[in-house]
């Protein structure tokens, strides 16, 4: 353990000076409890003491190490053998060694771009009209974009598409076209639908909708990832179709992970009500829910790290238990990269933040930390084990 480091950091965050990000690092030694999932700490007052134990414990390493005494080092149980505490751009990730007693130093990382490194994924999608014309939208300028079925389609200043309805008369009169707008790999970008639902797409995502909605239902359909506050509307229920769900509301907010690389689509709800259908079974999920399936499977809803959810629309990486795997899928669509493994690859799991606006290099040295090693030949990561 890094004790000056560590020493320092509590005197600025005693003094008052400490900034975010330092504050964020020292919660960060407490926030690895709220991740354990262990029958022996079954109640608030147990999870309480623990961590007072860990502060304590903390706090005496740091007092002998100024007094140059030696101090037993505190040792944490299985469950919590959450190695890795970092701070790298305001973000902590931990590190679960399974199954083995552990309290390695605490690490920082330098966050500086090195040659030749892949930047994060940036505000680009491409917007296909009902004609089958197509509009870069990174490309294209601030102002009105197109008009159809009565809605005028324009790019924002905060650079976004937004669709307005102006002509009732042209609208009810139009048969009902779609458009499309997708997300290439390193991309994301944020949509106003023409009945006010705000959209907002992750890499590798693709939504179909109309220009603008008649009859009696808004319905769209998607593949990949998006984030949804569907405007209310009790008539006109708003429903979003994917490869393995169905997913009916009225007005609401909500996630949907809906690659198609990923075994689950995963529906997660924040606010109101919501009606999954998959196959002929349906379930209705509440805030703080999640509903997943897999092909052919039936639903099965459980309680949700929200949190975890929605990372992505907020600008980072979450995880939460999460193996290598899952966190390179991710780490694929954001930096538009390809993912070889070589070798045995340790099953440790992980918790913590990453900032997605860290280059690749970033990302992956908080990673090395663990049991595995990456290589960098182009676009293409090869991991391996250490």
């Amino acid at each position: 353990m890094d004790h000056s480091f560590l020493r320092e950091l509590l005197k600025k965050y005693k003094e008052g000076t400490a900034s975010p990000d330092e504050i964020a690092f020292l919660h960060s030694y407490y926030d690895a409890f709220d991740q354990l999932d262990d029958p022996a700490v079954q109640s608030e007052q147990q999870l309480n003491e623990q961590k007072g134990r860990m502060k304590y414990a903390i706090d005496q390493t740091i007092i002998h190490q100024e007094n140059r005494v030696p101090v037993r080092r505190l040792k944490l149980r299985n469950w919590l053998a959450a190695a890795f505490m970092l701070l790298a751009a305001g973000s902590g990730l931990y590190w679960w060694i399974n199954g083995k007693e552990n309290t390695p130093p605490i690490v920082q990382t330098n966050a500086t771009a090195e040659p030749a490194d892949i930047k994060p994924g940036t505000n680009r999608a491409v917007l296909v009209l009902a004609d089958g014309s197509s509009v870069l939208l990174d490309d294209a300028k601030q102002g009105e974009l197109s008009k159809q079925a009565g809605a005028v389609i324009s790019k924002t200043a905060d650079g976004q598409v937004v669709y307005k309805e102006q002509d009732q008369i042209e609208k009810n009169l139009a048969p009902l076209i779609y458009n499309t707008i997708s997300t290439p790999k390193a991309g994301q970008y944020r949509l106003t639908l023409s009945d006010g639902t705000r959209v907002w797409l992750n890499a590798a995502t693709s939504l179909h909708y109309p220009a603008s909605f008649t009859g009696k239902e808004r319905r769209v359909k998607l593949s990949g990832e998006a984030y949804f506050e569907v405007a209310p509307n009790v008539s006109h229920p708003f429903i979003v179709e994917t490869p393995k769900q169905s997913i009916e509301v009225l007005g609401t907010h909500f996630n949907v992970n809906a690659y198609e690389d990923e075994t689950l689509t995963k529906t997660t709800l924040l606010e109101g009500k919501v009606k999954v259908l998959a196959g002929e079974t349906a379930q209705i999920i509440r805030p703080g829910q999640e509903a997943s399936n897999s092909t052919g499977s039936s639903i099965k809803v459980k309680e949700a790290d929200t949190e975890e959810a929605i990372a992505w629309k907020n600008g980072y990486f979450k995880f939460n238990k999460a193996d290598i795997q899952t966190i390179m899928r991710q780490i694929e669509r954001w930096y538009d990269v390809k993912v070889e493994y070589k070798g045995a690859i340790p099953s440790d799991l992980f918790v913590g933040k990453i900032n997605r606006s860290e280059h690749i290099s970033g990302v992956l040295r908080i990673l090395e930390l663990s049991k595995v090693q990456f290589r960098i030949e182009n676009r293409t990561i090869i991991v391996g084990p250490k």
